[in-house]
């Protein structure tokens, strides 16, 4: 079975990530490892391998021979620091910031693909399900 290129994935990035107005340097996606570390592409006759590295160790490492798969592990990426940036910005005091944050993550996903915001949707629950929200109380002071 013949993969997708690495020029044919990058595009397809880049393609689901104009639908969120993606900043373009969250899109770049890069086909070896860099020393400063990072996440990165490969493709061989195995299938797709989404690598994260840093100084030249690799710490994770996901295989598939599903492209959509792999782009569900990119987009979940771009998606996460897209979030990450807007719950920065609109952060709301004494509420566990997770709460934007997943919001938004949700709703990025969903805008390229309602399976991948399903998947997301899952994947969230488990993580509250470990590590529920922990609002903070309000200090009343007079």
């Amino acid at each position: 079975m013949p993969f997708f290129t690495l020029s044919t994935i990058r595009k397809r990035v880049k393609d689901h990530a104009k639908l969120i107005h993606a900043p373009p340097n969250l899109t770049k996606v890069s086909g070896c490892p860099d020393w400063m570390g990072g996440k990165y592409v490969e493709v061989d006759d195995e299938g797709y391998h989404y690598i994260g590295s840093e100084r030249g160790e690799v710490y994770e490492r996901h295989s598939t021979k599903d492209i959509q798969e792999l782009l569900y592990w990119l987009l979940k990426s771009i998606t996460r620091k897209m979030a990450s940036d807007y719950e920065l910005s609109n952060r709301i005091p004494f509420v566990d910031s997770r709460r934007l944050l997943f919001d938004k993550w949700v709703e990025l996903m969903g805008m390229i693909d309602p399976d991948f915001r399903k998947r997301l949707c899952i994947e969230i629950d488990q993580i509250l399900k470990e590590h529920p929200y922990k609002d903070k109380k309000k200090n009343r002071e007079n």
